[in-house]
């Protein structure tokens, strides 16, 4: 009978850069799909320039362009400017609905996108936290078993491009199914700046999920 390998992988998520709709205060979700502004391509090549040196073996975005725009920004001069991405639906933002193209402000009638509560108020089309929750650990679920498919003897160093809804909803998951710790005074559900980067270390050991939180939204890049 064989025994099944120890794997390890790191895992750096990052939101994506800032568009317009973001400084206007609009809800873009999956709806509006934005391209990032002048400063989200700088704040993305910052965050290129702190990552590049990172061989990533893995790289993941989401397909909406704003988060494809930031990855192919912080690629640009990587070290293997060249590696593959793969783009997934799963990583997309929070759907909003009938609320998507309006005005944050809007929804102080209905649940607000970053409460930790039972949502019983949600927009026409919208999805719940619960249900983005679901999404991504169903995402982290499939990335665990891409990570043992490769059969590594090595670390496994992975890149994942997202939105802020959806990376607060996957570290809650971390924090709840796994038993994640995160640094003191941490909130894992916070909605971080654009192109704040959190990472992890990620042990597989026999179907057992260890994770463990390196760092939570840095930001340093943003102020160099």
């Amino acid at each position: 009978m064989a025994v099944q390998q120890l794997c390890h992988f790191t895992l750096t998520c990052v939101r994506h850069g800032e568009t317009d709709a973001n400084v206007d205060g609009i809800v873009q979700g999956q709806g509006v799909d934005s391209s990032i502004n002048a400063t989200g391509k700088l704040q993305s090549q910052k965050l290129g320039k702190v990552l590049k040196d990172e061989k990533f073996d893995l790289v993941l975005s989401s397909d909406l362009t704003r988060a494809k725009q930031t990855c192919a920004k912080i690629l640009e001069k990587n070290v293997d400017s060249n590696v593959e991405v793969s783009y997934d639906r799963m990583l997309r933002e929070r759907t909003f609905g009938v609320m998507e193209g309006r005005y944050y402000h809007e929804l102080q009638h209905f649940a607000f996108p970053s409460q930790d509560v039972e949502e019983t108020n949600l927009p026409q089309g919208a999805e719940s936290l619960k249900d983005v929750e679901k999404r991504a650990g169903d995402f982290f679920k499939d990335l665990c078993g891409k990570i043992e498919e490769l059969e590594s003897s090595g670390n496994t160093n992975v890149l994942v491009v997202s939105h802020g809804g959806f990376l607060a909803c996957l570290f809650k998951c971390f924090e709840k199914v796994y038993g994640c710790s995160f640094p003191r005074g941490a909130n894992p559900g916070y909605i971080s700046l654009n192109t704040c980067r959190s990472k992890f270390d990620v042990t597989l050991d026999g179907g057992k999920i260890m994770i463990e939180c390196m760092c939570l939204n840095d930001s340093r890049h943003l102020s160099s």
